[in-house]
């Protein structure tokens, strides 16, 4: 279980988010929804601890994250707005990168991951940076597929895709709520993606 408890975060010296709280468990999705500027991505990273917040704490299991972040970040994946690829680096090469910063090795074979994803042969060995920019999201939300995590945080995952990616990417996602994993996910409008959520928050709000 992931539970927020009064999470907040100030950005020149003013708030940007205010008292957010929720409870995340097996099967669930929480949608983060709001305009640009409003504070998701903010969210999503104070949620992995990338950043701190200001005040308030995030459990995982019960306990504090800052007690055992690196126990937490492997139960974890995350996948932001910016694909954050090495340009200078193919689809396999910058999966082989992942696994390593992880740590562990991959549960999917990383050319197996990529087909899944809709990334043929021919493109896995292609530098990064002549990949259109659907292609590279691909890439990135291959790692859905190669490493195995109880809990998503995807930071406009639609972004780029066509109607066969986004239908691909709803499949993965039921799956893994069927499965017990537990999705956060962010978007300008709840509807923007048309899957049953258990949570709404609305950084327009906060």
């Amino acid at each position: 279980m992931l539970y927020a408890d009064g999470l907040c975060f100030m950005r020149n010296a003013a708030p940007l988010l205010t008292n957010i709280s929720f409870r995340l468990t097996s099967g669930q999705l929480v949608k983060i929804i709001g305009n640009n500027g409003c504070g998701k991505t903010t969210l999503l990273k104070i949620l992995c601890y990338l950043l701190p917040p200001d005040s308030g704490t995030v459990y995982w299991q019960d306990k504090p994250v800052p007690a055992d972040a690196d126990e937490y970040r492997e139960q974890l994946l995350y996948i932001g707005h910016h694909t954050a690829l090495a340009e200078e680096l193919t689809p396999l090469e910058n999966l082989r990168a992942a696994a390593g910063l992880r740590g562990r090795p991959p549960q999917m074979p990383f050319a197996e991951a990529l087909t899944a994803a809709g990334l043929e042969a021919s493109l896995q060995n292609r530098l990064c940076r002549h990949l259109s920019a659907g292609q590279k999201r691909r890439v990135a939300l291959s790692g859905l597929q190669a490493f195995t995590t109880r809990l998503w945080l995807l930071d406009e995952p639609l972004a780029a895709l066509d109607g066969e990616g986004r239908a691909m990417l709803t499949d993965w996602l039921q799956a893994h709520l069927q499965n017990g994993g537990m999705a956060i996910c962010t978007m300008h409008r709840a509807q923007d993606w048309q899957v049953a959520h258990d949570l709404l928050i609305n950084c327009n709000d906060t």
